[in-house]
């Protein structure tokens, strides 16, 4: 067991599984928008971690808000560590869709779990896309609100 304030570096501490090992996270404002097909990396969330442990967990957390205008329509959102889509090929992993009275915004949170199986450093990326060129997908409302991308490993 560990009680009490640490600073500066930790040497040969075994951490419990389970234990929150490093957290990261950003906040970004503005709009977000693609009205392309493919998947468009939205390079303001980047997130680098460098796992401490080769079986580590990583949570993935995104948080904030989301449209697509028009008719029953669809907006997709994925991550990627580095070049690897973390999610289904076309689809990513989560998809918003409009009603048929067309779009509104929606508060949206994605969470993913992820074991890079490394212990150097991967950088976790957001990627959006809409389903028709004639629809454009958004995240982040505008510079009033923002949204949140974290990063956090757990020891297995």
């Amino acid at each position: 067991d560990f009680t009490g304030d640490v600073s500066g570096t930790l040497n040969n501490v075994t951490f419990p599984a389970g234990h929150r090992i490093q957290y990261k996270s950003i906040n970004v404002t503005d709009n977000r928008s693609t009205n392309l097909t493919t998947f468009q990396h939205i390079s303001a969330y980047d997130l680098t971690i460098t796992p401490q442990y080769n079986n580590s967990k990583i949570i993935l957390f995104w948080s904030g808000n989301w449209y697509i205008n028009g008719d029953n329509r669809h907006g997709y959102f994925t991550f990627y560590r580095d070049s690897t889509h973390l999610g289904q090929t076309t689809e990513g992993l989560r998809l918003y869709q409009t009603a048929s009275s067309a779009g509104r915004w929606q508060n949206a949170n994605v969470r993913h779990i992820d074991t890079p199986n490394t212990t150097s450093a991967v950088t976790y990326k957001v990627y959006i896309r809409s389903e028709n060129t004639d629809s454009t997908f958004r995240i982040n409302y505008n510079t009033s609100y923002f949204s949140n991308f974290s990063l956090t490993e757990i020891k297995v």
